[in-house]
């Protein structure tokens, strides 16, 4: 099953705000596209933290296919948090996860509103969730990096990596 969360939240913010025709109607299919797959794709829209934690909790992994610009995903970390090996494309501030997860270099493309999507941009991300669920030890090996790599965003280790040498420079 595939949970999506937060879903096409920001796409419909973006597609009100610009007036966009053409977002309005991305939107508009991929909720098409979660509708004719509601066997096994859910869309959970916007969900408190709470809900977001059982759903880390309980999930098998994470798999971000993001163009999204950002710098920081905290997504990413609460993932970890929870012992989730990430599946990444190293875009949005994800490059720094290279040796934690498994990078995607391979963009996927601009989707269009017909069937003359090339699938075969997908096949990386389906072998690799593949490879995850037929090889425990990868499993394993990837959650533990997950986890260790959760433990540098604590306030102490923030404190040490960047906030002291940032002060220290500043009153030298």
């Amino acid at each position: 099953k595939l949970d999506v969360f937060y879903g096409n939240y920001n796409l419909l913010k973006t597609a009100n705000a610009l007036n966009s025709k053409e977002l309005f109607a991305f939107n508009d299919y991929i909720l098409k596209k979660f509708d004719e797959h509601k066997d096994w794709i859910h869309n959970w829209d916007r969900q408190n933290q709470y809900i977001l934690a059982g759903a880390f909790l309980s999930a098998f992994a994470w798999v971000y296919p993001t163009y999204f610009a950002e710098t920081c995903c905290i997504t990413s970390m609460e993932a970890q948090a929870a012992g989730l090996p990430i599946i990444h494309n190293g875009y949005a501030g994800m490059e720094r996860y290279n040796d934690i997860g498994i990078r995607i270099a391979k963009k996927v493309g601009r989707l269009g509103f017909d069937n003359n999507i090339d699938k075969t941009q997908f096949e990386p991300w389906i072998y690799c969730i593949t490879a995850l669920l037929s090889d425990p030890q990868l499993w394993e090996k990837l959650s533990k990096k997950s986890l260790e790599s959760a433990k540098t965003y604590s306030w102490d280790e923030v404190v040490k990596q960047y906030w002291r040498p940032l002060i220290e420079e500043m009153v030298k």
